[in-house]
């Protein structure tokens, strides 16, 4: 998975870098919010009137530096950059970064900030020689963001990049950062696409290679609990891949597939498995099978929701009876009773 720049500034940071985040994003996140709140309300909830909102809040940031901007530092130009990460404008992000980087060639924050967000929009190959073209310039990265992220572009588009380079790129980026849930992510994809093609010792390697960050991956499930759209889609995807090499039964399907798909629902409700699956899974041999177990997944939880319907529907009915009958009845609930999950649609 593509590892947000966002972590540079909750991650350990440069004292420069930690220093200017810590103004910019309190003095100036505190006058930016006060320029927002003063647009007319009518218009806020409107993507426009968001958009324009979002576009004074980073003119407030522009107008700190200084519009010359042949002056500024680098951490103008990430903080400028970062104001647009923070509005979700990819397009801007790739602007700004641009102009950055042909002041500043060899930012790493910069290159990781336009890598991602060239991700986020889809223009893979784009991506792909941002960031190969990073690190050639960056000798030494100070985090395993921007090999991890080149290695998940790779898999968008598999001629660019051969997969044991992609290989190499993961394993680079594990030993900047080890315990990264995105790049274990990321390695899991590639061994699992290594796997499929490979034969012999080669399949062998790859598939206990798959087993090893497997086992690792297992301490970040828990973040379905409280993490955003990204991290849901994220486990969905991990989850289809172990279903893949658990499995050959498409009617059955983990807890872990189906807890992850419910989770899931909550950020994509009304969207079909079909578009998820695209947004989930970057190999294209795997879409049928993405399909197949997520649609099985929507339809165990929507039974399990109808049976838990219908149970407490007869439970209420008894208690009328009773209550008819002039008993006096107390009924305790538990807490977690209810399920949470919530369906998302299906092709089907």
């Amino acid at each position: 998975m593509a590892i947000t720049p966002r972590t540079i500034f909750t991650s350990a940071a440069p004292a420069t870098v930690a220093v200017v985040s810590l103004y910019v994003f309190t003095v100036l996140g505190t006058a930016a919010y006060h320029a927002a709140k003063s647009s007319h309300a009518p218009q806020a909830d409107t993507p426009a009137a968001q958009a324009l909102a979002g576009d004074r809040s980073c003119d407030i940031v522009f107008d700190h530096f200084g519009s010359d901007q042949t002056s500024w530092s680098e951490n103008a130009w990430i903080h400028f950059a970062a104001c647009y990460d923070h509005q979700d404008r990819s397009d801007m992000v790739v602007e700004v970064t641009r102009e950055g980087l042909a002041h500043y060639p060899r930012s790493e924050v910069l290159y990781n900030f336009q890598g991602y967000h060239l991700i986020e929009q889809g223009l893979y190959s784009q991506a792909i020689d941002t960031l190969q073209r990073g690190l050639h310039h960056v000798q030494v990265q100070r985090t395993g963001t921007m090999a991890n992220n080149l290695a998940w572009a790779s898999l968008w588009d598999q001629r660019a990049i051969p997969l044991d380079e992609a290989r190499g790129l993961y394993l680079r980026a594990l030993s900047l950062n080890p315990s990264s849930c995105e790049t274990l992510h990321t390695g899991l994809f590639v061994e699992y696409a290594i796997a499929q093609k490979a034969h012999g010792l080669d399949r062998f390697e790859s598939l206990k290679r798959f087993a090893d960050l497997r086992q690792k991956y297992n301490s970040c499930l828990s973040r379905l609990d409280y993490g955003d759209d990204k991290t849901a889609l994220e486990v969905v995807g991990a989850s289809v891949l172990f279903e893949s090499i658990d499995s050959n039964n498409p009617s059955v399907v983990s807890p872990l597939t189906r807890q992850s798909t419910a989770k899931l629902s909550e950020f994509f409700r009304g969207q079909t498995v079909d578009v998820i699956c695209r947004d989930a899974m970057p190999m294209a041999d795997m879409h049928h099978h993405c399909t197949e177990t997520l649609t099985t997944a929507v339809r165990a939880n929507r039974a399990d929701k109808l049976a838990h319907a219908e149970r407490n529907e007869r439970a209420q009915r008894q208690i009328q009876v009773l209550n008819q009958d002039g008993q006096n009845v107390r009924v305790i609930r538990s807490q977690h009773s209810i399920p949470t999950t919530i369906e998302c649609g299906t092709n089907r």
